[in-house]
């Protein structure tokens, strides 16, 4: 595992969400203060809390945004791409296969499990993929 999946997954899920730990990671790349950019994705994390666009894939549109700024476009496209071949979906709902606005939902047991074991994969393949996409000149 390389370091940006180490330092993501250091803190997921306990100190930052989703979108917090993918964004903070490219933070330095991109010449934005980490702070700053958890700051900016906290309310990204769960698919804005309402199961819509994943954490991890906000935050990989604002790094892709931030790198390529107006040509960010077929970027962004190639990513959301990969992460819905991978996953049959870009949002956080249909990836889970719950309501994670729904507190019942969100406190099933089997739901709780499956958001562990799936989550965190979907970090690290995002970040694999950011990555790619950053190298890009």
């Amino acid at each position: 595992m390389n370091k940006k999946k180490e330092e993501a997954l250091k803190d997921f899920g306990t100190k930052y969400n989703c979108s917090q730990t993918v964004l903070s990671v490219f933070s330095e790349d991109l010449g934005l203060d980490k702070e700053l950019a958890l700051k900016l994705s906290k309310g990204f994390g769960g698919g804005a809390s309402q199961g819509e666009l994943c954490g991890a894939v906000s935050a990989g549109i604002m790094a892709l945004g931030i790198k390529y700024g107006d040509n960010s476009k077929p970027y962004i496209e190639k990513f959301e791409k990969k992460i819905e071949e991978l996953y049959g979906s870009i949002r956080c709902e249909k990836m889970l296969g719950y309501n994670v606005s729904n507190e019942v939902d969100r406190n099933n047991t089997d739901n709780k499990e499956f958001k562990a074991k799936i989550c965190p994969k979907i970090v690290e393949d995002s970040i694999t993929i950011i990555e790619e996409s950053l190298k890009d000149k």
